[in-house]
């Protein structure tokens, strides 16, 4: 059993940031990151700026690209650098691409693959792919026979050594921003997205607002909550996502991607609860409005043990205004659509699918404007 899905990242993606690890440890260093939070060495997800410095930030990473879009054209990324104060320009700068949606390394010819810019040039803060060692594995793996893979994350990494004096927060800062192509997110996975994979049982997050919604649950009914990947009937998945938004962000969209496993006949009477309604379950009030396992998209045809993937669009969430009536399957048409996107402005999300559903994998997605 494992504590967080991320380990799709952490089994495979190890070999690509070894690099970072002895910067890390240097105390006058600043780590810049978005894919792995090198200062803990966890190696669980996506961050923002990673340093107890608060010396750096990273502006419109990690970025959502799709290779078979019409007029693509990788040298269109754009990294550039900006300096105030003492701050010094980067030892190296990386590249780190990801698939989405299983979030697993882009495989290079000797492993995940990773674009690497030594030592830039103090005279030039603004680079290109072609400027990084590694990119023509990277054309390589663009080549139209592989592009079948879908959607690409990049998100960029650097370090920046001062050995002769200590930076403070307020003059000294460097700026990354990434830029040029596809769409800047943020995003969480746990469990995993992949259909062909076996199915692993994940212990999830859960804030105590959550907690509680599912001690009050399992009061009511009787059955007790079970974690990620976990098969059964009459019984809730519960968890929570959060996410790292950059305070400079502004929310432009979101989706829900969920990889199911209905376990009952009687799965068409299962539902999603969202914050609100985990909320009002929380504390105990009536009327909690969920979303109706049959009035989402779902990619396959639903049955019983068959796999199949829904997806939530946040700017547009069918919404049944509370739960049904024991054993009463739910109407194809939704009480009303309403945009959620509110709720995630805090970077958390508590989600709750019961009762007849395995969750084997969930990923939340924020589409952020660029700045």
């Amino acid at each position: 059993m494992v504590s967080r899905a991320h380990t799709a990242i952490v089994t495979t993606s190890v070999m690509s940031v070894l690099i970072l690890v002895p910067f890390s440890r240097q105390a006058s260093t600043i780590i810049l990151s978005n894919d792995v939070d090198i200062s803990a060495s966890n190696f669980s997800g996506f961050h923002d700026c990673v340093s107890t410095e608060r010396n750096c930030k990273v502006v419109g990473a990690p970025r959502l690209i799709q290779p078979t879009a019409s007029g693509f054209d990788i040298d269109q990324l754009e990294i550039k650098i900006e300096r105030q104060g003492n701050v010094p320009m980067p030892a190296w700068v990386a590249l780190n691409i990801f698939q989405y949606p299983s979030l697993r390394p882009a495989g290079g010819p000797n492993g995940p693959l990773r674009l690497l810019l030594m030592h830039p040039s103090e005279t030039r803060g603004t680079f290109t792919p072609k400027d990084f060692d590694g990119y023509d594995d990277l054309k390589n793996f663009l080549t139209p026979s592989k592009i079948s893979l879908g959607e690409l994350i990049f998100t960029v990494a650097a370090s920046f050594f001062s050995p002769a004096k200590q930076l403070t927060p307020e003059t000294d800062l460097a700026t990354i921003t990434l830029s040029g192509l596809g769409q800047w997110v943020a995003v969480d996975l746990l469990g995993d997205t992949q259909e062909s994979t076996a199915v692993a049982e994940v212990v999830p997050p859960r804030t105590t607002e959550l907690a509680l919604a599912l001690v009050r649950m399992a009061a009511q009914s009787g059955t007790r909550p079970v974690d990620i990947g976990v098969d059964g009937t009459n019984r809730p998945v519960g968890y929570t996502h959060t996410l790292g938004l950059p305070s400079q962000a502004r929310l432009q969209g979101a989706t829900l991607r969920l990889l199911l496993v209905p376990n009952n006949p009687f799965f068409t009477t299962d539902y999603i609860l969202l914050d609100e309604g985990v909320r009002r379950v929380a504390a105990g009030e009536e009327g909690a409005p969920v979303v109706a396992l049959n009035q989402i998209h779902l990619s396959t045809p639903v049955g019983v043990g068959s796999r199949s993937t829904g997806v939530i669009d946040f700017s547009d969430v069918p919404l049944m205004l509370s739960p049904p009536m024991s054993g009463v399957i739910f109407p194809e048409t939704p009480d009303t659509r309403r945009s959620l996107l509110g709720q995630l402005r805090d970077g958390r999300l508590n989600v709750i699918v019961t009762d007849d559903t395995t969750v084997i994998g969930s990923l939340l997605t924020v589409f952020l404007r660029d700045p």
